[in-house]
Formats: structure tokens, sequence, C-alpha cells
């Protein structure tokens, strides 16, 4: 339900969304290196473009911040704060750089950022898919348990963000979806 609400509002604010023309004059993008990895001065220069789908954003912050607040009053009442909080924060740390890093060490951050967050299971991830639509609809949730059962696959997908802004560069963000 928060997927389809996030992507039709993002219908609706993309075209209020402009590119600036691209001007050489600008200050580039950050790139930030852990453990040095080489990479050919050419990919420097369109990394530090940053992002590939990033437009700059011509609206103003206050009403970026309203926009979490719309957000969230679409959210159920007991999860009204928590959104407005993870929004606010959203939009003060975003930076909008790119990380270069060795597969290794992808690897390990991953992994810790994955066993830190999330609980193993030995049951299949198809009878889990089961019993939780079940629950849902136990708990009179059936849109939500009618969203989970559309769902095309059995697993989430995860969405990797780097906190550039600490020493240990910790991944993770704890937006994901399913499948």
């Amino acid at each position: 339900m928060a997927s389809q609400l996030t992507e039709v509002y993002w219908n609706f604010m993309r075209p209020h969304l402009c590119r600036k023309p691209s001007n050489s004059s600008h200050s580039r993008g950050s790139v930030t290196y852990l453990q040095a990895p080489t990479v050919p001065p050419d990919i420097h220069t369109l990394l530090e473009k940053g992002p590939k789908f990033s437009l700059e954003l011509s609206v103003p912050p206050s009403r970026l911040l309203s926009t979490v607040n719309h957000i969230a009053s679409k959210a159920p009442s007991e999860e009204k704060e928590h959104c407005i909080c993870e929004g606010a924060d959203c939009l003060l740390h975003s930076e909008g750089g790119l990380l270069v890093l060795t597969r290794e060490l992808f690897s390990e951050k991953a992994m810790l950022a994955v066993t830190k967050n999330f609980k193993a299971v030995t049951l299949k991830p198809a009878k889990l898919k089961t019993k939780a639509i079940s629950l849902l609809t136990e708990a009179n949730l059936d849109k939500l348990a009618k969203e989970v059962r559309k769902t095309k696959t059995d697993k989430l997908s995860v969405f990797f963000a780097a906190k550039t802004h600490k020493v240990e560069c910790n991944l993770w963000d704890s937006t994901f979806n399913a499948g």
C-alpha cells in the first residue's frame, strides 16, 4: 500500500521537478573511495556527476517537508510520527554522492548489515509468505494480504545506501520491498 502511494505521489511530483542545465562551472558531486580501489579518470569524472536517475530538485525544502507530512498522513495513526521522523531524517542526510569500493568490501559490509537487521529462518519462503497472508487476513488487513499475494517473488530485495558521514561507512537503508 505504501509503495503504491509513493509511486502515485512520485508520478504527481515528477513534472514539478526540473533538471538544472549542466554548467561546467558548477561544483561536482562527491565520490567516496574505500580501501582505495583504482578507477580510471574518465570513470571518476562520470561518477562525480551523481546517481544516474538523480534530478536536481527545484522544490524548496519547506515544500519537501510538507510532502513528508502529506505522505505520513496516509500511514496508520500509530505509524505517522515514525514516518515523519524517517522522512525528515532522509531529507536532512541525503548527500547524493557515490561510493566506490571493492566487491569483497561490499560483500562484507552488505552481509554485516543483513545479519544485523534480519533474523535467519529455516522455513521455505513460499511457506512464510502463505503464513504471512493468513496472519494478515486474520488481522482484517485484507488489502495488505492481497498486495502480498500479488508479489511475484517470495523474497525481499534490499537496497543499500552508504552512511558516508560515519568513519566506518556502514551500508544500510531501511527501505526494502517484496519483489
